[in-house]
């Protein structure tokens, strides 16, 4: 991403969130209810970050506006986009490829490790080593930071 994000560079973070929260939507036994929130909030940041991608591209008053401002959308993006590849770096830990339900002919997918679905209580969710609930807090932040950008930029 560019000092002056574009609206290629948003959807791609919108399209980012949305397939790391698909890893929390496997509704198999043993997944706990958190996870399918931290769904619903990867995918409330999609919707948020596509809609701020589609105002960047019907205003396109961004290239012009001050530096602050440009440097101040520049900095929610880049926060919201550490906070997606830290959350897509534990997914990849903790996952595993796996058949759904092991009969032949079953869509081979990404699944939960034992380890995760037994720890997931104590496993760090965030940088500064969070739990789920500090995650989920986390992406409702960057969800309402991006959507009142995205306010403040149809000003």
């Amino acid at each position: 991403m560019g000092a002056t994000p574009s609206m290629g560079d948003v959807l791609l973070l919108s399209h980012t969130a949305k397939s790391i929260g698909k890893a929390f939507a496997v509704r198999t036994i043993g997944v706990p209810q958190d996870f399918y929130e931290v769904d619903r909030e990867t995918q409330g940041l999609a919707d948020a970050l596509k809609l701020l991608a589609y105002t960047l591209e019907e205003d396109s008053l961004l290239p012009y506006s001050s530096s602050e401002i440009q440097e101040g959308v520049f900095t929610v993006l880049e926060s919201a986009q550490t906070t997606l590849k830290d959350l897509a770096a534990f997914v990849e830990k903790y996952s595993t490829i796996g058949k759904a339900s092991g009969r032949p002919g079953d869509v081979i997918e990404k699944t939960w490790s034992k380890q995760a679905l037994r720890d997931w209580r104590t496993l760090p969710w965030t940088r500064d080593d969070g739990d789920i609930s500090a995650l989920r807090s986390l992406l409702m932040m960057h969800c309402s930071t991006v959507t009142l950008t995205t306010q403040a930029l149809q000003r």
